[in-house]
């Protein structure tokens, strides 16, 4: 989401998303799509914005105090590669629930799966729990059989809904 944000601004400082004006930078919270509840800290966008960068999907220009942000090329194709309609199936209205359980030392593949299944519309329950209307596509199946993946995602159809009753 933050790579979409900066993608569509283009160069940016971390200060402009966290105006003195609006507490809790209400303003970026409502353009970024976070509830209220969210809590928005500039650490936090600060870390999201290191790990684009370590992955090479945004590069920063000039000091700390005072640097950049912007798009790099790879960080475009990826942002196309999302914006594709093609790549998000038409919702079907059957819930899918996803569950992963990907060891920490494998944490960039944490990373990829939650960013596949947020591009695709998927919500998120918990961390690791993923809950959407729309069928997985046949490329990300097979990226998870790539990534050696299979043995540590498991993904449920929901025929039915209903509580369960005391």
């Amino acid at each position: 989401m933050i790579l979409s944000k900066v993608g569509e601004i283009g160069y940016i400082t971390v200060d402009a998303f966290f105006p003195k004006k609006y507490p809790q930078a209400r303003l970026w919270r409502e353009i970024l799509g976070l509830d209220r509840n969210y809590k928005f800290s500039k650490d936090k966008f600060s870390s999201i914005l290191s790990k684009l960068k370590s992955e090479g999907l945004v590069k920063r220009i000039g000091s700390k105090k005072k640097s950049k942000w912007g798009v790099t090329s790879k960080g475009e194709f990826v942002l196309k590669k999302f914006k594709n309609d093609k790549l998000k199936p038409t919702p079907d209205g059957q819930p899918r629930i996803v569950v992963f359980d990907i060891p920490e030392k494998e944490k960039h593949k944490r990373v990829w799966i939650r960013s596949e299944l947020v591009a695709l519309g998927y919500k998120m329950v918990q961390k690791s729990v993923w809950l959407g209307k729309c069928p997985l596509p046949e490329d990300f199946m097979l990226e998870i059989k790539q990534r050696n993946l299979t043995y540590c995602v498991h993904i449920f159809s929901v025929k039915e809904k209903g509580t369960i009753e005391a």
